[in-house]
């Protein structure tokens, strides 16, 4: 048995309607359509070469683009190319040269803040419970 054989009975058991359908090809290609094929397939590549390829740039990309150049340049004019000197800064070269009431105007500028605690109470205890609050050495206070 040879293979369309099997096919057709396979064809039987599981589908006796389309089986039993007539087979025929229903379908017709126009006359001299074969023979004028190659010619047609030859024109249309011939056509396909010859017409030039354009290539538009969107006009969305080239705002995108002038926009951002428009940024770069302003961000570049208005950035401060040059450190903005400060007012109160001086260095060990100029000290020197200043005199000794330049120096201290010039320190005068930079406010020195102390912690300072005030002890309200004369009382001992009262003392002796703040040395101990802040863990002060006695021998410190003696100079020991």
């Amino acid at each position: 048995m040879n293979m369309n054989q099997e096919n057709d009975n396979e064809l039987k058991k599981n589908a006796p309607y389309l089986a039993s359908l007539e087979k025929k090809n229903s379908f017709q290609a126009p006359e001299g359509f074969f023979e004028d094929l190659p010619s047609k397939i030859e024109d249309k590549i011939q056509a396909a070469t010859t017409e030039k390829k354009h290539t538009y740039v969107s006009l969305h990309y080239v705002k995108y683009a002038a926009a951002a150049v428009v940024l770069l340049v302003a961000g570049y004019y208005f950035y401060p190319s040059k450190t903005i000197p400060q007012k109160n800064t001086f260095t060990a070269w100029n000290v020197d040269s200043l005199t000794d009431d330049e120096l201290l105007d010039e320190m005068s500028d930079f406010p020195i803040e102390y912690e300072t605690e005030t002890v309200v109470s004369n009382d001992d205890a009262d003392i002796i419970n703040y040395l101990i609050d802040n863990k002060v050495d006695i021998t410190e206070i003696n100079g020991i």
